[in-house]
């Protein structure tokens, strides 16, 4: 256990009592209000919890690991709790729109999702002060939004630039300087979590490209 404030560590759990929140103050689960309330506004057609059964083919599965896990959860039973922490699957396509719609501060094609001070709130560090030892990062000071990194000074990101990674490698960055979404998967086909060549050296680049 930590002491709040002095010390971050990734944990997922602040999501899955959001999710609950959301099922009990809208009355439906978490997950139909967020397909509802913003996949869809956003015309993120091809992004769903529970994948359609015609569309499993187009699932980009980077690990052995992976495919048990989805064999496994596909079919989620009706009295199963809400899974706002993870378990949503997507496109580029439809990633790079959630990111326009951020760096938009809350809109998209005319439609609004968030309002303009939610996305200032959650795209601004909270974290001032706090230290990193999370994956072996050694103490340095972690900047983090409202489920976001955020990025100060960083060698290629913008000032103001923030991101999320989520499973199977995959990532979402928005550099609202250079109004710059960048969405990737990793297929690797590794049972790792993470790789960091695959992660960082791909943002880089992408970065280093710019004029």
């Amino acid at each position: 256990m930590l002491e709040p404030g002095k010390e971050w560590r990734y944990s997922s759990t602040g999501f899955t009592i959001l999710s609950e929140i959301i099922t009990r103050v809208s009355g439906v689960f978490a997950e139909k209000y967020i397909i509802d309330n913003i996949a869809k506004p956003l015309g993120m057609d091809n992004t769903f919890f529970d994948v359609p059964e015609e569309l499993t083919h187009r699932i980009c599965f980077t690990s052995e690991w992976d495919k048990k896990w989805f064999g496994r959860g596909k079919k989620r039973p009706d009295w199963a709790p809400p899974r706002g922490s993870g378990g949503l699957y997507s496109t580029l396509e439809d990633l790079q729109k959630l990111g326009q719609m951020l760096i938009n501060k809350g809109t998209l094609n005319g439609v609004r999702i968030l309002s303009r001070k939610a996305v200032e709130s959650m795209t601004r560090n909270h974290t001032k002060g706090v230290l990193n030892y999370c994956w072996d990062a050694g103490g340095i000071e972690m900047e983090y939004g409202l489920g976001l990194n955020v990025y100060s000074n960083n060698t290629f990101l913008s000032p103001g630039s923030f991101s999320h990674e989520g499973a199977g490698l995959s990532g979402l960055y928005m550099d609202p300087a250079e109004n710059m979404v960048f969405a990737y998967i990793c297929p690797l086909n590794k049972d790792v979590d993470w790789e960091p060549e695959a992660v960082i050296n791909l943002r880089n680049i992408v970065w280093s490209g710019i004029i």
